[in-house]
């Protein structure tokens, strides 16, 4: 299913369904390639790129990590799942329009028996209407990707050594988004990156220091010196030690 506005911009359903929430649901941590809605009955709480709100309806990014667990009454809960034409995600909760028609539609398909549930088209088309009203703004935030990437560019320095799964934990999305959006943003991957940044480093250490080849290793993050030298080769086919005695003869 999907719907269309006037500036070109269209939702399109990837998923819905309905849950039972139990006062004391634990929930589980997850992402989905696509945005959600999630409406309930009663407030829920909702854990979302490392803060938590306590409320009956939200809007999640796609790609982010989160959590909805009980907060302490029963409830029904809604949650449709969908793709947003334009842009990317920003990395935080976004506010349901408060609409009483939106509101009611979200409770009639709570309501309604399950066999009428996944039939009922006109109250799904309706919301994805609604939602059309307050996505395009922040769809359209494509600084998200370019924030996103400036972020791995900060955490790809030499004085650091994380993985990749490691920085998607501290950014709070996946390791194959983050990989994702990254190499669209560079042309690079991320591995491919952090190296750059070493080697550039390393020819900096080397030219401008004393320090002893294992010592540019060890700074560098490489425990093994001969691993870092067969990488410092490969990348500017000549050994640290050329490089240096070069560099002093240049003086």
């Amino acid at each position: 299913m999907r719907i269309q506005n006037e500036a070109g911009f269209y939702l399109s359903v990837e998923l819905q369904g309905r849950v039972d929430i139990a006062p004391d649901y634990p929930g589980y941590e997850h992402f989905h390639p696509f945005w959600e809605l999630v409406w309930a009955e009663a407030p829920v709480c909702i854990s979302c790129a490392g803060s938590t709100a306590v409320t009956g309806a939200a809007i999640l990014p796609a790609g982010v990590h989160h959590r909805v667990s009980g907060a302490g009454r029963a409830c029904r809960m809604l949650y449709l799942g969908f793709r947003f034409a334009c842009g990317e995600p920003p990395q935080q909760l976004l506010e349901v329009p408060e609409d009483p028609l939106f509101a009611d539609a979200c409770s009639r398909l709570l309501q309604l028996p399950q066999e009428e549930f996944f039939a009922m088209q006109s109250d799904v088309l309706m919301l994805l209407s609604r939602l059309l009203r307050v996505l395009p703004a922040a769809g359209t935030e494509l600084s998200h990707r370019a924030a996103l990437t400036e972020k791995v560019r900060r955490l790809c320095a030499p004085k650091h050594n994380y993985s990749v799964q490691q920085m998607a934990g501290m950014l709070y999305v996946s390791p194959n988004y983050l990989s994702d959006v990254f190499r669209s943003e560079t042309g690079m991957r991320i591995k491919e990156y952090q190296t750059l940044m070493r080697m550039e480093e390393a020819l900096h250490l080397l030219v401008s220091t004393d320090l002893p080849v294992a010592a540019v290793a060890q700074r560098l993050g490489y425990s093994n010196p001969s691993y870092f030298i067969r990488c410092f080769e490969q990348y500017y086919h000549r050994t640290p030690g050329a490089v240096r005695q070069a560099g002093a003869e240049e003086e």
